[in-house]
Order: structure tokens, then sequence, then C-alpha cells
């Protein structure tokens, strides 16, 4: 007969207990990590979206004070900025309205913005705004 020591069966309980309680903070703290991992990578492609925004509406701007300077202005095939590049294309709506397309791209990143302007000597007057 098999005598079996009590206080190993209590011992053995006590480590097996420690090793779950490891395992299980272990597998909560990987995805912890993970999850951070994920949040940033996602804060940075925003923030990459969010650049390619503001040098659309750079380059709409500029299309805009180069139509106040010259109603006849076409739009520029392609403006290269330090942030990146975009095309500008004006087209003639009616004697004074036109449409500028604007695509920006920055990297990966691509925005597009449409916009219809009224145009009069030294003035113009956004009529609509739509980025697509």
């Amino acid at each position: 007969m098999k005598i079996i020591n009590p206080n190993f069966s209590r011992g053995f309980m006590a480590i097996l207990a420690v090793v779950l309680i490891g395992a299980a903070a272990l597998v909560m703290s990987l995805n912890s990590s993970l999850l951070g991992l994920s949040t940033l990578e996602f804060a940075t492609l925003a923030q990459a979206g969010d650049a390619t925004r503001s040098l659309a509406d750079a380059c709409l701007e500029e299309a805009l004070v180069k139509l106040r300077l010259d109603n006849n202005y076409a739009g520029t095939p392609t403006l290269s900025l330090a942030a990146g590049s975009c095309i500008i294309g004006v087209t003639n709506l009616s004697a004074n309205e036109r449409q500028v397309n604007v695509e920006a791209t920055k990297g990966e990143f691509e925005r597009l913005i449409q916009a219809k302007v009224l145009v009069a000597p030294r003035l113009v007057t956004v009529s609509e705004w739509l980025e697509l």
C-alpha cells in the first residue's frame, strides 16, 4: 500500500495554481501589447491620411489664388510640394463658373477634392466643396 504525503498534494496544487495564473497573466499581457501595436498603427495611418487631406486643401487653395489672378487658368498637370504632389484640373462650366478638381497624393494615400467656384475680376467665390 502506497502512502501519499498530504503536504506533497498541497504543494503540487499550489505550483499548479501559480503556473495557471502566470499563463493567464502572460496571455492577457500579450493581448494588450498586440492591441497597443494595432492602435499605434491605426493612429499612424490616420495621421498620414490627414496629411494628405491637408495637401489637397493646400493645392486647392493654390488653384483658387491662380484663378483669382488669371480667370483663364486651366490647372497644373503636376504640382510637386515637399509634402507630396497633386494634379489640378480646371473646367469651364460657364462664363463665370469653374470646376476645380484636385488629386493629391502622398505616399500610398490619395485625396480628391472637387470645388465649383464663381469667378469675377480679382474675386473667386467657392460655391461648392466636395471631398471624394
